[in-house]
């Protein structure tokens, strides 16, 4: 193998057990404001800002990990697409972790200075942001959706643990359409499915991502890299 692939491969395995931690972060640990006026404030706080940064790094991570993966499987329609549903998805929730860092911050702080007059001005444009957040979380996750079908397709015509991979991303396919569906349904048990794998089996699945890279990065030390674009 090119050793500028191997290292390319390398890099993704280390992304993808970086990916483990950045999403029992995310679902673990990083909660919302509770009431309106406590978000308001939000943006001061160190915490605040180091949760928007530790999702776009997860987004980083897990873009150039299933750049990986598309290494690791036959070279495809369905790769290509997958690859590039995945960088849609990184772009989509980088895009709106900005605008919380950067655009929101303006509104919040000159609501906190405005008469009352104005802040009823500004709080119509806030409650517009959150439907804009919204959507593009929605957008967010369409993408990873894709993402996942596309690459799961395309990892079923590889061999070993890139193989099963393709299989855990079906699985997670099936979650993330309950979750579109939920956006609308707004049902408790679906949630309360989805809060569960979030927590438990997305990091395991992006662990056994993590486990099929280092795995491929050993067959090409030892040149039986068969699964693999060349």
């Amino acid at each position: 193998m090119d050793p500028r692939h191997r290292l390319l491969i390398a890099t993704a395995a280390i992304c993808a057990l970086l990916s483990v931690i950045t999403t029992i972060g995310i679902h673990g640990f990083i909660t919302g404001p509770a009431t309106f006026e406590e978000a308001l404030h939000l943006y001061k706080t160190s915490y605040y800002i180091f949760s928007k940064w530790w999702v776009i790094f997860h987004c980083l991570f897990v873009v150039i990990s299933m750049y990986g993966i598309s290494m690791c499987v036959p070279d495809s329609a369905f790769s290509r697409l997958g690859l590039t549903f995945y960088v849609a998805f990184g772009l989509t929730e980088i895009f709106r972790m900005l605008l919380v860092l950067h655009y929101l911050r303006v509104i919040r702080d000159r609501y906190l200075t405005a008469d009352a007059a104005l802040q009823e001005i500004i709080r119509v444009n806030l409650d517009a942001f959150a439907g804009i957040s919204e959507t593009l979380f929605t957008a967010f996750t369409l993408f990873i959706l894709l993402g996942n079908l596309f690459t799961g397709i395309a990892a079923l015509s590889a061999t070993g643990l890139i193989r099963w991979v393709g299989y855990a991303l079906f699985v997670w396919t099936f979650v993330l359409i309950l979750s579109l569906f939920n956006v609308y349904f707004n049902n408790p048990s679906i949630d309360l499915v989805i809060n569960y794998f979030s927590l438990s089996i997305q990091p395991l699945i992006r662990l056994s991502i993590a486990a099929a890279l280092i795995n491929t990065y050993k067959e090409s030390s030892a040149g039986s890299w068969s699964t693999v674009n060349k």
